[in-house]
C-alpha cells in the first residue's frame, strides 16, 4: 500500500519478514528518499492489505483533508492520537476502499 500526498509518502510493507526487511532496506538506502521512519513493525495475525495489488494513487490535499481533517500527512502523524498503529492502518484501509470504488 503506497499513498502519495503533497510530496510525502506513506507505505505499508507486509509479507515474509526477510522480503519486507529487504524492501525496506532498498527504500532506505535509495537517495531519492529521505526521513524514512518506521511507524510500527512486528508480526501480524493476518495481512491488512492482502488483496491490494501494488498500484499508485496521488491523493489530493483536499481528499486527505476531507477524510482526516488535517492539512497534510506530517501534521496528521504528529498528532498524538494518530501514533497508534491501528489508527494508521484504519486510515490506509479507508483510502484503499476509496480507491477500490474509483476503479
Amino acid at each position: 500500500m503506497l499513498i502519495y500526498i503533497d510530496s510525502e509518502f506513506l507505505q505499508v510493507l507486509e509479507g515474509e519478514k526477510d522480503k519486507v526487511i529487504d524492501t525496506f532496506n532498498r527504500i532506505s538506502l535509495d537517495d531519492r528518499h529521505s526521513n524514512v521512519i518506521i511507524l510500527d513493525e512486528g508480526p501480524l495475525k493476518e495481512r491488512n492489505f492482502e488483496k491490494w495489488s501494488m498500484g499508485f494513487h496521488i491523493l489530493s490535499v483536499q481528499e486527505f483533508q476531507n477524510k482526516t481533517g488535517f492539512e497534510d500527512l506530517g501534521s496528521y502523524l504528529k498528532n498524538e492520537k494518530h501514533h497508534d498503529p491501528s489508527m494508521i492502518i484504519f486510515l490506509l484501509k479507508e483510502f484503499a476502499e476509496l480507491f477500490a470504488r474509483r476503479a
